[in-house]
């Protein structure tokens, strides 16, 4: 990989630019693993889980979603609220500049797809993707936009009820009324999840093993692993 300096503008200070500099000279012509979270998204609108000002949240774990109607309903009703806005996110400066760096591979523990929206090259979504929905019986995938229709004809006036609440990460949202929610289940009777990695639940072994050969790779070639955006 081979950086080259961006001409900075005159409001660039100079200590400014000469880190900058040094930035690109210690990436530079070497292999590269870039690793983001949470905090390379706050800037589209998405919140983080420690980032400043950030309160105190307890995640649905995989556990408590599959222990019973009343968990699913629940989790479906915030994250039909919180999907509904996250779909509408644009990626930011931050993805951009990473999909630039054409690093050897990027991994991501972000499920919002801003990297593949700007077409990042070998990427690695490490606990999966909120767009998209598995049955936990058939293993069948379908486009969450289509379960995102779903709901909405099932629960009719439900987004606009609650369209006031506070947006949380992980396309959820901070509300407690989700008595009388409709859920459906797949065509199979089986349960419908965000096929994405919960709190409790195994990342697939596929993709931790790619990313350990990625990094213990880097210790033989004098690459670097950068983590840009993490909360």
């Amino acid at each position: 990989m081979t950086l080259a300096p961006t001409a900075t503008s005159g409001a660039t200070s100079g200590a400014t630019a000469a880190a900058y500099d040094a930035a690109l000279a210690l990436l530079a012509d070497r292999p590269l693993v870039v690793l983001t979270g949470a905090g390379l998204s706050t800037d589209s609108g998405i919140p983080d889980y420690r980032g400043p000002g950030s309160p105190a949240r307890t995640p649905m774990t995989y556990q408590e979603f599959v222990s019973g109607p009343g968990p699913r309903q629940r989790y479906w009703a915030r994250s039909h609220l919180g999907w509904g806005r996250m779909r509408h996110a644009e990626p930011n400066a931050g993805h951009l500049a990473v999909a630039r760096l054409a690093a050897g591979l990027v991994i991501t523990q972000n499920v919002d797809g801003l990297h593949e929206r700007v077409g990042t090259p070998d990427l690695v979504a490490l606990h999966g993707r909120i767009a998209d929905v598995v049955c936990l019986a058939c293993r069948a995938t379908t486009p969450r936009a289509e379960l995102h229709q779903r709901l909405g004809a099932l629960n009719p006036g439900f987004a606009e009820r609650h369209a006031a609440v506070a947006s949380n990460p992980d396309g959820d949202v901070a509300l407690e009324e989700t008595d009388g929610f409709v859920v459906p289940d797949c065509a199979c009777g089986g349960l419908l999840k965000p096929d994405v990695v919960f709190f409790g639940e195994n990342v697939p072994p596929a993709r931790v093993a790619r990313c350990y050969e990625a990094v213990e790779a880097l210790e033989a070639t004098g690459g670097r692993c950068w983590w840009p955006g993490r909360a």
